[in-house]
């Protein structure tokens, strides 16, 4: 019984894993769709040298939120 509860537990932990990962893919569409992946402008782990953008443009809060997804 514990046995069973225990990849129950894994099972769930795994579908969830599978939808987030599927979510963050769909996001990249959003992002790539847009024409947001320069939002940050040429900046990788910052965005626009910075760590959180102080007034973003919508394109920046797209490409942003993606990194901040995906980074998780």
């Amino acid at each position: 019984m514990n046995t069973e509860l225990k990849l129950s537990a894994f099972a769930r932990y795994a579908w969830f894993v599978l939808a987030y990962n599927i979510i963050v893919i769909l996001w990249g569409v959003v992002v790539r769709a847009s024409l947001s992946g320069d939002g940050c402008g040429q900046f990788w782990l910052t965005c626009g040298g910075e760590v959180v953008p102080s007034a973003p443009q919508l394109k920046t809060v797209i490409e942003f939120s993606h990194r901040v997804t995906s980074g998780l």
